[in-house]
């Protein structure tokens, strides 16, 4: 979380010490009460796996070609296409 919180702000430390400190006060303390930390531990830590699953998808995005060269009877009758549409010629078939 705090990884994703810095480099979200741009390399802010304040930020991460200010979310820190907060989080160490609702869970840490004497003033909060067993409900209040169990909720915000269980939010931190249902955030923190989605912060996890977003970033490995977003990296198999990046790992695929979004654009892949067509393949095959479709490759073929594709670049026809483009010849007539482009050219106004008609391939043979």
């Amino acid at each position: 979380m705090l990884t994703w919180l810095y480099n979200g702000t741009g390399g802010s430390i304040l930020a991460c010490a200010v979310w820190h400190g907060l989080y160490n006060l609702e869970t840490g303390t004497a003033a909060a009460t067993s409900m209040i930390q169990a909720v915000t531990s269980a939010f931190v830590y249902v955030l923190a796996f989605l912060l996890v699953g977003l970033e490995l998808r977003a990296q198999t995005w990046r790992s695929v070609d979004p654009w892949p060269p067509p393949r095959g009877r479709i490759a073929v009758w594709a670049s026809q296409c483009d010849l007539n549409q482009r050219f106004g010629v008609s391939a043979v078939t």
